[in-house]
């Protein structure tokens, strides 16, 4: 989907330049989408909205019945740069490792440390288009 690519192309600018592309786009997408989009832009751009970060991603990812990528990319985001209270950091590591099970060792289940290692590690690796920037905008 073309304004997918066109939105993660914003969000290497400027908090205005992907909140104004959000904005113009925003009948051209499905509700469940622009909730995903303002999503993973408050986790670039606004992250000491901890809070409502966590709230969101329970009820707009983990909620939904259709899983795709983007779901784990954005708990990616979430958990590497939002500084989550340790609970909601492991509730979104847990809800990734579960989507990505199949590919660790069954060993790392128990182990916090590895499991989220490993899981952040695969997802920047194998679905991540490009690289986590400075949000120091």
């Amino acid at each position: 989907m073309d304004i997918i690519r066109a939105y993660t192309e914003t969000t290497n600018g400027t908090a205005d330049v992907a909140f104004a592309f959000i904005r113009k786009h925003r009948r051209d997408v499905s509700r469940q989408l622009l909730h995903e989009m303002m999503l993973n832009y408050r986790s670039y751009f606004k992250p000491k909205q901890k809070d409502r970060i966590v709230q969101d991603y329970k009820k707009y990812i983990i909620g939904k019945t259709q899983k795709h990528k983007s779901d784990l990319v954005i708990g990616y985001n979430i958990v590497t740069m939002v500084r989550l209270p340790t609970r909601n950091e492991e509730y979104i590591v847990d809800y990734l490792y579960d989507r990505l099970q199949d590919q660790f060792p069954k060993s790392i289940r128990s182990n916090y440390k590895l499991k989220k290692y490993f899981v952040l590690d695969y997802i920047e690796k194998n679905i991540l288009t490009r690289k986590k920037h400075d949000n120091n905008s």
